[in-house]
């Protein structure tokens, strides 16, 4: 219900504040009167500050010091209403009385108006001259004992009875409607009027009809909040978006299009080192290889050469494999594989990445201390940006655009193909959460959903009476993750999963390959003395070439052979020599060389492969850290898109229970929701509360919107709003997660949000015709408390007519006075205020302004009247 006054204070003596306090709780409960403070003006005590009130408000009474009512306020206005009974002496006000409770008023609030209002109400025919307060500057006012259904319309006289309210609720429901307590009504009568002077009283009577309209204003807000099921096309200028023909393909279009965005999230590029290709030998190069073994040969170092490569070989694949290792019994190894801890129940992401940070550390060279993982906070944005630009069509990303259809701006409307509630988790029965304990899975944990279905499989087999309900679950799973994995969050999540699979396959593999290469064999014993051996056989032919280039000479040298001849000789043994011996070289070389390929590319292969490794477990790393805020966001999108306006919350008037028993001037009615209506006038202010892009105001909201759950970090998240992109940790638990969670678990009570209330009560305020129809059904309670519906023409008949006077009834004048026309109305002010859908039409009828000895019961003492005088003889 929304307010239609600022405070009130009712202020009386102890008999008459417990029965006005005990009809304004009953009313107060069903929202039929704004929140009002009652003064028992006998608990006040002389030289104490402090005055007691009893606050109605929001369905309680709570006791307080008035001054901390204003204290724990913003008031922009106080009506100060003390009440008067004439009947009987315990309940007749003191103007100082009067005095003290004003004083505490001006001094809690001194730059705030003030109405002051002296009411002063009784039976036909008791003390109201002797009685009556009066006071200076104040708005003096008599109520007239009566009812009467309208001013046109004949009045009886009402007295005080134990055994009929009617007089107490029509003083009540005068109160009201002199202080604006009805809901819907902006202003008093009073307001902005100045008071008589000179202490005179005033004679008045009210009539009122409040209509209540808290059932239509929560079958209006459920039809117009409510976004659970399906969005409404925004309006877009003066046209509207259309819906997308495949929501589910334009949903994943979406997040493959993020993904395109944001690659560096997803696994890098191996790139292995390139092998030295083999080398064609030509004639030249055989022959110079053959006189460098010849030089080695002649010093017997070819053995040594071939084992000094044999060593570097050697020490390049130890290098590789030291530290290089793992799995097998290694309990943090299986995290990493498994996920799951040695009970079968699911690790949670904190000790996945604690396991797999421990595992980075053993085989990362030089690794220490591991660098923080680089936090992508752009992506989340784009996540959260992308998810509302399919709801509402707007414009927040170049790199995301709205989605079209033809010209048009397309959208997703139904909710789940955005995001799914958080709300909506898998759980497993007892029978089966008995062995597998702590599964219970989020909507969109694809990984999770992988994990489970290993376990299910692996409970069948270990357990052969389960197999069966095993396999039932397994199928339920299967169906439950089906329907999450075609939306925009599912495809992210499924997409960073299989990610996230498939590099734990790769570090496997990997892990394997650093294994099998580690232990491959060494080189071939005997590949040295081979090596000699041809060594040998080339010092033989060396020696046996030398032999006959010196017989060649000695030959020349006796003149037996020419020049020439010697020159061609020499020639022909060297050649000969060096064709033979790189022949022989080459041929008995290629298998040792081979194999010395072999092992540098397999040492090369090792190399690449732990230096994979380490790359694929920092993908992991960060794929990890993506995935688990990719859950704490999805969680928080989900509970956001399926209650983007808040829940509207069900007021306390749900039938009306108020009707037996009231006098004819006031009538209580509530409106009665007509289905019809109510959609027909949501879809007409659809457009305007639905325009292109409104998820982004509502967005801000529910982010600055922090529950209390979340304790001291809701503070701190107050203070520094970046914590949510750096992610810390607090108290053992990342400050997303911790945020995420709060969040969700709070959205489904978080009410409709104070914007979103007041762009709706501007609808109302802005459409008569809208506001008339909606109000059309009126149920009431007869003076029998038999209820009936009535149309609202019905309902304010004989109030709508204006310029009609009448007469007060005669029983608070003095019979014999000398005025002749005291009774008459001199002024009628009729008002109709709504706040929202609350309507209050107020009728108050106020006579000439006269002294209280005009009034009935006889001369006033010579003392009287008791004057106080006020700050100001003229009201604001």
């Amino acid at each position: 219900m929304t307010s239609g006054s600022d405070i009130v204070v009712l202020a009386a003596r102890r008999p008459v504040a417990v029965a006005l306090q005990a009809v304004l709780h009953d009313w107060m409960v069903q929202g039929l009167v704004t929140p009002v403070a009652v003064v028992d003006l006998d608990s006040l005590v002389a030289g104490q500050q402090a005055v007691p009130a009893t606050v109605l408000a929001d369905g309680l009474a709570t006791t307080t010091a008035l001054q901390q009512r204003f204290a724990a306020s913003r008031v922009a206005r106080v009506r100060l209403a003390v009440v008067n009974v004439v009947d009987e002496p315990d309940s007749v006000v003191d103007a100082a009385q009067a005095g003290q409770v004003l004083g505490v008023v001006r001094q809690s609030v001194p730059d705030v108006p003030v109405l002051q209002a002296c009411i002063n109400a009784g039976s036909p025919g008791a003390q109201w001259a002797a009685r009556t307060l009066t006071v200076y500057g104040w708005h003096n006012l008599a109520v007239s004992p009566e009812e009467s259904l309208a001013p046109a319309r004949g009045a009886a006289e009402l007295a005080q009875s134990s055994s009929d309210p009617r007089w107490l609720l029509h003083l009540v429901g005068t109160l009201c409607s002199l202080t604006a307590l009805w809901p819907g009504q902006e202003r008093s009568p009073l307001d902005d009027v100045a008071a008589p002077s000179g202490g005179l009283v005033v004679p008045v009577r009210a009539f009122s009809r409040s209509l209540s309209s808290g059932s239509v204003q929560d079958a209006l807000a459920a039809r117009l909040v409510s976004v659970r099921d399906r969005y409404p096309t925004p309006r877009v200028d003066s046209a509207y978006a259309v819906s997308a023909d495949d929501e589910a393909s334009t949903a994943v279009g979406m997040a493959q299009q993020l993904l395109s965005v944001h690659m560096d999230v997803m696994p890098r590029v191996r790139h292995a080192t390139p092998q030295e290709p083999a080398k064609r030998i030509g004639a030249w190069e055989a022959i110079r290889g053959f006189l460098t073994f010849a030089g080695q040969s002649l010093v017997s170092a070819p053995g040594r050469a071939i084992e000094a490569l044999n060593r570097s070989v050697s020490q390049a694949t130890a290098s590789a494999v030291q530290n290089a290792v793992f799995g097998g019994a290694d309990s943090g190894f299986a995290v990493v594989v498994r996920g799951v801890r040695a009970d079968g129940s699911s690790a949670t992401w904190a000790e996945y990445e604690q396991s797999l940070d421990s595992v980075i550390r053993r085989v990362a060279p030089n690794s220490g201390e591991l660098a923080p993982v680089q936090q992508k906070p752009k992506l989340w944005d784009d996540f959260v940006a992308g998810g509302l630009t399919l709801l509402d069509a707007g414009n927040r990303s170049t790199d995301m655009p709205p989605r079209t259809l033809g010209s048009q701006r397309a959208v997703v409307s139904s909710t789940d193909r955005v995001a799914v509630d958080p709300a909506d988790t898998f759980v497993l029965p007892p029978n089966v959460a008995a062995f597998l304990p702590n599964w219970e899975i989020q909507a969109g944990d694809d990984i999770a959903v992988g994990r489970l279905f290993e376990r299910l499989e692996h409970l069948g087999q270990s357990q052969p009476h389960l197999a069966q309900v095993a396999g039932a679950e397994a199928n339920r799973l299967r169906e439950w993750a089906n329907r999450v994995r075609d939306s925009y969050a599912g495809h992210l999540g499924r997409t960073l999963g299989d990610a996230h699979r498939g590099t734990i396959l790769e570090v496997q593999q990997l892990t394997a390959a650093v294994e099998r290469l580690s232990a491959q064999p060494a080189l071939p014993a005997g590949m040295g003395e081979e090596q000699d051996s041809l060594a040998s056989q080339v010092r033989v032919m060396t020696a046996v070439s030398a032999s006959l280039i010196a017989i060649v000479i000695a030959l020349t040298a006796l003149s037996v052979v020419t020049w020439p001849w010697l020159i061609l000789a020499i020639l022909a043994v060297v050649g000969g020599w060096a064709g033979t011996g790189a022949w022989l070289h080459v041929r008995s070389s290629a298998r040792t060389y081979a194999i010395l390929h072999q092992a540098r590319a397999a040492t090369t292969q090792l190399e690449d492969a732990v230096r994979h490794r380490v790359e694929a477990l920092e993908d992991l790393r960060r794929i990890s850290r993506a995935y688990r805020q990719y859950l704490d966001w999805a969680r928080v999108l989900g509970a956001f898109i399926h209650a983007p306006l808040g829940t509207p919350t069900a007021s306390a008037e749900r039938s009306l229970h108020v009707g037996q028993g009231l006098p004819l001037n006031l009538a209580i009615g509530v409106a009665v929701p007509d289905k019809e209506s109510v959609d027909d006038v949501a879809q007409r202010w659809r457009g305007e509360l639905f325009r292109v892009g409104w998820l982004s105001e509502a967005w801000g909201e529910f982010r600055s919107d922090l529950p209390a759950a979340l304790g001291p970090l809701r503070h701190a998240l107050q203070t520094d709003p970046s914590l949510l992109s750096s992610d810390p940790s607090h108290d053992g638990e990342p400050v997303l997660t911790t945020w995420s969670r709060a969040l969700a678990a709070a959205a489904p009570t978080r009410p409709v949000s104070e914007a979103t209330a007041a762009r709706i009560v501007d609808l109302t305020r802005a459409d008569a015709e809208a506001r008339d129809r909606l109000l059309g059904r009126v149920l009431v309670r007869d003076t029998q408390g038999a209820p009936r519906e009535l149309s609202r023409t019905q309902f304010i008949e004989g109030l709508e007519r204006t310029g009609v006077q009448g007469s007060f009834q005669g029983g608070m004048f003095d019979p014999a006075g000398a005025v002749v026309d005291i009774r008459d109305v001199r002024d009628t002010r009729s008002r109709e205020d709504a706040t929202g859908l609350d309507v209050a039409l107020v009728v108050a009828q106020f006579g000439g302004a006269y002294d209280a000895s005009l009034l009935a019961g006889g001369r006033r003492a010579a003392d009287q009247p008791q004057t106080l005088q006020s700050s100001t003889d003229s009201f604001i």
